[in-house]
C-alpha cells in the first residue's frame, strides 16, 4: 500500500476522484480485454494460457489474428498490473 499525503483537502478530494475514475476505467478495460480473449479461445478452441505458451515456443505462427491475441494477453497483464498498483494508493491527511 502506498500512502499519499496531500495537505490541501480540495486537492486531495480532486486527486481521489481522478484515481477513482482511473480505477473504473481500468476495471472496465480488463473486462473488455477478457471478453476479447474469450472470443479468441472460442474461435481457436484453445485456452489463452496454452495459446501463449505455444506462441512463446513459436508454435502458433504469425498471422494477424495470432498477433492480436498475443498483444491482448500482454495488454491484459499491463491493465491488471496497473489496477493492482493504483488500488494500493491510500490518501492520508
Amino acid at each position: 500500500m502506498e500512502n499519499v499525503r496531500i495537505k490541501n483537502s480540495q486537492s486531495r478530494k480532486l486527486l481521489k476522484s481522478v484515481l477513482d475514475r482511473e480505477l473504473d476505467i481500468l476495471s472496465n478495460s480488463i473486462k473488455l480485454s477478457e471478453k476479447r480473449l474469450k472470443s479468441f479461445e472460442k474461435k481457436y478452441r484453445l485456452s489463452t494460457k496454452l495459446f501463449f505458451k505455444k506462441y512463446n515456443n513459436g508454435q502458433m505462427g504469425d498471422d494477424q489474428d495470432i498477433m492480436f491475441w498475443a498483444a491482448e494477453v500482454q495488454i491484459l497483464k499491463k491493465l491488471r498490473d496497473d489496477l493492482k498498483h493504483l488500488s494500493g494508493v491510500n490518501f492520508v491527511n
